[in-house]
């Protein structure tokens, strides 16, 4: 755990509002693919390359932070 400025706070919780955003689309593909039985292939497939990229971008950033914290405090 570590604590966040008001910059850090703002682009991480943008990226996180961006994660939800992605994944409830995800379920609107979900949704129409179960009443439809139809997959718009081309769509999800490019909404989950964004989510998959977005989410290693956002944990990278996450996983970097508590490292980057520490060097900051021992220096």
């Amino acid at each position: 755990m570590c604590d966040l400025n008001t910059h850090e706070t703002h682009d991480l919780l943008a990226s996180l509002r961006e994660l939800d955003s992605l994944a409830e689309q995800v379920a609107t593909h979900a949704s129409s693919v179960e009443k439809t039985a139809y997959m718009d292939h081309e769509g999800l497939a490019a909404l989950l390359t964004t989510l998959r990229d977005r989410a290693e971008s956002t944990r990278a950033w996450v996983t970097a932070k508590p490292a980057e914290h520490a060097a900051h405090h021992h220096s």
